[in-house]
C-alpha cells in the first residue's frame, strides 16, 4: 500500500510540474493574443492537454529530465572531473589552470531524516477531487433536474425560437420552460437544451426573448457547454494551480462575448444588442432565481458585464468571426508537442539514485577528487613563530582522504615545508647537506577514517607524525619553507 502511495505521489509530483508549466506557457500567449477566437481555441487545448498530464506522468512514454538532479549538479555536486595536464606540459611551462572540482556544499554538515510528504499529500489530493467530482456530478444532475422539471413553450414562443437561423447539421437544442430560473440558459454538455424563465415565454415583447434565444444558441453552435464541462474537470484536478482558474475564468469571457458576437450579428444593430443587453441585465431577480451555478451561460454583472460590453461597440481592432486556416491547423499540432515536452519533467530521482546529496563520508562508486595541476607560492618571510603564511585552497579535508602531491625541494627545506599542517622531514634531515640539490619529492598523507591516524610517506619512505610535526588542518593548505619559493604540481585529493 506505501509503495502505491509513494508511486501515486510520485506522478502526481510530476504531473503538477508539468501542468505548470504548461498552464503558464499558454497564459503568457493568451496574454499577447487579441483575437477571442484564438484565445478560445488555445485555452480548450490546452486544459484538455492539461488533463491528458496525469496519464503521462503515469506511463512516462517519452524518456523524463529529473530537473532536481540538474538543479543539483549546477550549484556544484563535485562528479564532473576535468582531464589532468601531462606531464609535457608541466615541464615545457605551459600555461595552467587551476583544475578544482567544487566540493558539495553541504559537506561536513548533517540533516535529519526528511518526512515523507506522499504519505500526507495524496490523500489529501485524493480526497480534494473526490469532493470536486461528488460537486460537479451534483451540480450537472441538478441541471438534468431543472430540465426535467421543465414545460414545453408557448407556440409563440416556440415559432420565434424556430424562426432563428442555426447553422449546425446537427439537431438544434430543444426549448423548454422553467419557474426556477431567472436567465435564459443552456442546460447539458453532450445534449445541451435551452431553459428560459416563464417571464419570457408570458412577455408580449418579443425582443428580449430574441435576443436571449440567439444568445444561447451561439453557445450551443459553439459547444460552449462541452467545454465548459472540460474546464470544470481540469479545475477539479489543478485546484491549487492559479494559472488552471485563471485560463478557465478567461476561457469563460471569451465564450460570453463571442456569443454576444453571433448573437448581435443575427439580432441587427451592435449598440442595439448592447442597449439590451445591459437592461435584461439590469432588470431585477425574484428571490430565489438565481442561474443555476453549472449553467453554460451564467450571468455576468459588474466589470465583466462593462467588458463585453465595451468589446460590443468599441473594440479598437477588427473581431475574427473564426482562426485562420493556418492557426487551425498549426495549433493542434504545437500543443501536442508542448505538452509531450512538458510531460517529459521530472520531480522524482532516476533509478538507482538518491534524493539525499552525497557527503564526503558517503561510500559512492565514483570517489570525489580535487585535482591540482601547478601552485607557486612567492617568498614569504617568517612570521612571529618562525613560519610562514599558511596557504589555504577552497576545500574542506574530509573525513577521511588520501593525498598526493609534488614538493620542490631539498631534505633541509622539506623540514620547514608543510602540507596540511604537517611537517615534511623530521629536525636530523638538516643534517643531509649532501642531498641538497633541489629535486621534486612526492608527499603521500592518508587519513582512513575519522579521527583515525595520520600516514606521512616521502619518496615511498614513512615518516612518523607526532607532535613535533604539527596539527592537522581543517582546510587543504600548504606552507613553502620562510624566505623561499614554494612550488608544488600534480596535488590530487581523493575521498
Amino acid at each position: 500500500m506505501q509503495e502505491c502511495v509513494d508511486w501515486l505521489g510520485g506522478v502526481l509530483f510530476d504531473a503538477s510540474l508539468s501542468a505548470t508549466v504548461l498552464l503558464c506557457l499558454v497564459a503568457l500567449v493568451l496574454v499577447g493574443c487579441r483575437q477571442p477566437v484564438r484565445r478560445v481555441h488555445l485555452a480548450r487545448l490546452a486544459l484538455v492537454c492539461s488533463l491528458a498530464l496525469i496519464p503521462l506522468a503515469g506511463f512516462s512514454p517519452l524518456p523524463r529530465v529529473p530537473v532536481l538532479t540538474i538543479l543539483r549538479n549546477a550549484v556544484g555536486d563535485g562528479e564532473t572531473l576535468p582531464a589532468p595536464l601531462a606531464d609535457e606540459a608541466l615541464a615545457a611551462d605551459a600555461p595552467v589552470a587551476l583544475e578544482v572540482v567544487r566540493p558539495p556544499r553541504w559537506a561536513g554538515r548533517t540533516f535529519p531524516a526528511l518526512p515523507r510528504p506522499a504519505l500526507i499529500l495524496v490523500p489529501a489530493y485524493a480526497a480534494c477531487v473526490a469532493v470536486g467530482t461528488v460537486w460537479l456530478v451534483l451540480g450537472y444532475w441538478g441541471l438534468g433536474w431543472l430540465s426535467r422539471g421543465s414545460r414545453p413553450p408557448a407556440p409563440g414562443t416556440l415559432s420565434v425560437y424556430d424562426a432563428l437561423r442555426w447553422d449546425r447539421r446537427r439537431a438544434r437544442p430543444p426549448l423548454r420552460v422553467s419557474d426556477r430560473v431567472s436567465r435564459p440558459v443552456v442546460v447539458g454538455a453532450f445534449r445541451p437544451s435551452i431553459l428560459i424563465p416563464s417571464a419570457l415565454d408570458d412577455a408580449e415583447d418579443r425582443g428580449p426573448l430574441r435576443l436571449s434565444l440567439l444568445h444561447e444558441l451561439a453557445h450551443a453552435e459553439a459547444w460552449d457547454p462541452l467545454f465548459n464541462l472540460v474546464g470544470r474537470l481540469a479545475q477539479v484536478f489543478w485546484f491549487f494551480l492559479p494559472p488552471a482558474w485563471w485560463l478557465r475564468a478567461q476561457l469563460a469571457l471569451d465564450h460570453e462575448f463571442l456569443a454576444d458576437r453571433r448573437a448581435a450579428s443575427k439580432f441587427g444593430h451592435l449598440p442595439s444588442y448592447a442597449g439590451s443587453l445591459l437592461g435584461m441585465a439590469s432588470r431585477p431577480a425574484s428571490a430565489g432565481e438565481n442561474p443555476p451555478a453549472g449553467a453554460g451561460s451564467a450571468a455576468l454583472t459588474g466589470s465583466a458585464l462593462v467588458q463585453r460590453v465595451l468589446m460590443l461597440v468599441q473594440c479598437p481592432f477588427p473581431v475574427e468571426a473564426r482562426p485562420p486556416a493556418w492557426w487551425l491547423w498549426s495549433l493542434p499540432a504545437l500543443m501536442v508537442s508542448a505538452t509531450l515536452a512538458t510531460s517529459t519533467l521530472r520531480i522524482r530521482e532516476p533509478a538507482g539514485t538518491s534524493a539525499k546529496p552525497v557527503t564526503p563520508n558517503a561510500t559512492t562508486t565514483q570517489p570525489h577528487v580535487f585535482r591540482l595541476s601547478r601552485l607557486t607560492i612567492p617568498p614569504k618571510a617568517a612570521a612571529l613563530n618562525g613560519r610562514a603564511p599558511l596557504f589555504e585552497l577552497p576545500i574542506r579535508l574530509p573525513a577521511s582522504f588520501d593525498l598526493t602531491i609534488h614538493v620542490w625541494g631539498t631534505p633541509p627545506t622539506l623540514v620547514d615545508t608543510r602540507v596540511v599542517g604537517l611537517r615534511l622531514g623530521t629536525p636530523a634531515d638538516r643534517l643531509h647537506t649532501f642531498a641538497a640539490t633541489s629535486a621534486w619529492h612526492l608527499v603521500q598523507i592518508r587519513r582512513a577514517a575519522a579521527g583515525g591516524p595520520v600516514t606521512l610517506q616521502v619518496d615511498d619512505h614513512p615518516i612518523p607524525v607526532d607532535a613535533d610535526h604539527g596539527a592537522i588542518t581543517s582546510w587543504l593548505s600548504v606552507e613553502p619553507a620562510p624566505g623561499l619559493e614554494g612550488q608544488f604540481q600534480h596535488l590530487k585529493l581523493t575521498w
